[in-house]
């Protein structure tokens, strides 16, 4: 018998014989709790095959991109980091730049 199943039927968890002899040992508890979260929350699509600044939304465009935001942005980045594009650059191209 399974003790985390998905409501689809996907296997995600561990058999109540494996949690019983891993709970056995204090040092495996934080171990199995972190490997049953884990497939708990990529089951469920919270935790995603690619990074945050990876991942992309369809519901956004460039008409709602701020582009005193991203000047603002641009300026505090020359100014702390040296930043290499100017204030004026066109905000997609700040964008590209980012790897955004």
């Amino acid at each position: 018998m399974r003790i985390v199943e998905a409501l689809a039927g996907k296997r995600i968890g561990l058999t109540r014989d494996e949690i019983l002899k891993l709970t056995k040992l204090p040092d495996n508890v934080v171990s199995l709790v972190k490997r049953s979260l884990y497939a708990y929350l990529k089951y469920k699509d919270i935790i995603h095959s690619r990074s945050f600044d990876e991942q992309t939304r369809e519901d956004v465009s460039m008409v709602d991109i701020d582009s005193q935001k991203v000047r603002a942005f641009v300026h505090q980045a020359r100014m702390k980091r040296g930043f290499p594009l100017l204030e004026d650059e066109e905000p997609e191209m700040v964008l590209q730049h980012l790897r955004l």
